[in-house]
């Protein structure tokens, strides 16, 4: 049945364009005029029932606010439009004859206007992306990180991807500030611009007196209700575009995340096997793609299961075993974390990585002593006090490497020198965090004797 009158009305319009044609060929003045007020009736009546072609099944109450108001602002468009169509047909005009120049210079400018307007709108209602606060210098360890950089996922250097190009929105901002404050200084100079513009548009319509008003209002009556769709569109649309992309993003970096701590909690916590290269190929992947929060959560739960190894050194065999174990698995998950810190901020990645390097079965002291080197680096770059237990480790590590190339003796002055250094800077350390680096302080008391002070 719309199909129907829909037809109808196409072949209404198009047989009095035909009649509009023949009377203009004729000049038969009137004969043209009806048929061109038919004609421009039939073209909004067919877009009025194609508008309400095809209605949503499921009506929601804010679309149809949206939906309403963009109606209102067409709608008011096509008055215009038909309004200047309607000033061209008069008598007057077919005589001189300056209907076509009025309607096509009329509807130009009409044109010209909402663009304009349009486009001004949309720099006004250009929608501001909640950036982070600014950081401080300092970057924040893994397991002193507050709750709300968790969260935000403040260190975002270490993802690989792309972050959303801004230049728009500053763009906007700056053209935005621009044609305010311009505007405001130089408010008095724009009613006589304007009105020049409206008189060379006048001319352009036609000899009349009246058209240079009516390029006037054409200006105002366009480019406000060009302004108003382009402001609302931004504001509604394109800032409810803008807010599904980055809801979209959020969700695959939180599905990322859950898929990472669920892949390094099966690694810590299941019996090591003889076939896990693949599965700790795929952990050590996810990790690099996790976020700076899922990452210091990694982080805790992978330094938990390495310091089960100190705690219970001296229980059974069994238990040493499967703290031996714990340690073995933490190593990839502390590789993949070190790896994916591209931009070197978090310094306890390193340690922890480095002890449990030194913990192994087959320790290897010489690329602990380098991460632990790097770890005092980064911190001290970062002025972040404590942490002295990387002196510790980093001394023990020097004495390991100097007993192991076969010296019984007293060390070489620059290594004793660097070894005093690093044992003088952890006196701070307690008994428990010196034990659990160097159980007993076997390592270092026996370097003491081989190196007695003078």
């Amino acid at each position: 049945m719309k199909r129907a009158g829909v037809l109808g009305s196409i072949l209404a319009s198009a047989l009095s364009v035909v009649v509009f044609v023949c009377a203009e060929l004729r000049q038969s003045w009137v004969v043209a005029q009806v048929a061109l007020v038919v004609s421009l009736v039939g073209a909004i009546v067919i877009g009025r029932q194609l508008w309400r072609t095809n209605p949503k099944a499921v009506s929601d109450p804010a679309d149809d606010v949206r939906t309403g108001t963009f109606r209102k602002l067409l709608v008011f468009t096509a008055l215009g439009i038909a309004a200047i169509v309607l000033y061209a047909i008069r008598f007057n005009n077919w005589k001189e004859p300056d209907v076509a120049r009025l309607v096509s210079v009329g509807i130009l400018t009409a044109g010209a206007a909402f663009i304009t307007g349009a486009l001004t709108g949309f720099l006004f209602g250009v929608p501001r992306s909640r950036r982070q606060s600014s950081q401080s210098t300092t970057p924040t360890a893994p397991d002193k990180a507050s709750s709300a950089d968790q969260r935000s996922g403040a260190q975002t250097a270490d993802r690989p991807g792309y972050d959303p190009n801004t230049n728009l929105e500053e763009i906007s901002d700056w053209l935005t500030k621009t044609i305010v404050g311009v505007g405001l200084v130089q408010l008095h100079k724009m009613p006589p611009l304007v009105w020049k513009l409206a008189e060379a548009i006048g001319g352009a319509m036609g000899s009349a007196a009246e058209t240079t008003s009516l390029a006037l209002i054409i200006i105002i009556y366009f480019s406000t209700a060009g302004f108003l769709l382009g402001y609302l569109w931004t504001r509604l649309d394109l800032t409810t575009a803008f807010t599904n992309s980055l809801n979209s993003i959020i969700d695959q970096r939180l599905d990322d995340d859950a898929s990472a701590m669920a892949m390094v909690d099966r690694w810590l916590n299941q019996p090591m096997a003889t076939n896990d290269g693949e599965a700790q190929a795929k952990m050590m992947e996810a990790i690099k793609h996790a976020s700076s929060a899922a990452k210091i959560q990694i982080f805790l739960n992978a330094e938990r299961e390495r310091r089960s190894c100190a705690r219970h050194a001296a229980d059974s065999a069994d238990a040493r075993r499967k703290d031996q174990e714990a340690n073995e698995r933490a190593l990839p998950v502390f590789e993949a974390l070190v790896v994916a810190d591209d931009a070197k901020v978090f310094h306890r990645n390193r340690s922890q990585y480095a002890l449990a390097l030194m913990k192994k079965s087959n320790p290897d002291f010489r690329q602990a002593l380098e991460l632990l080197s790097e770890a005092i680096r980064i911190r001290d770059t970062a002025r972040e006090p404590g942490w002295k237990d990387d002196e510790l480790a980093r001394a023990v590590c020097r004495i390991q490497l100097d007993s192991a190339s076969g010296v019984t003796g007293p060390s070489a002055p620059d290594l004793r020198k660097a070894i005093d250094a690093d044992l003088s800077a952890a006196n701070s350390l307690t008994e428990d965090q010196r034990h659990e680096i160097d159980p007993g302080d076997a390592i270092v008391e026996a370097w003491r004797r081989r190196n007695p002070s003078p």
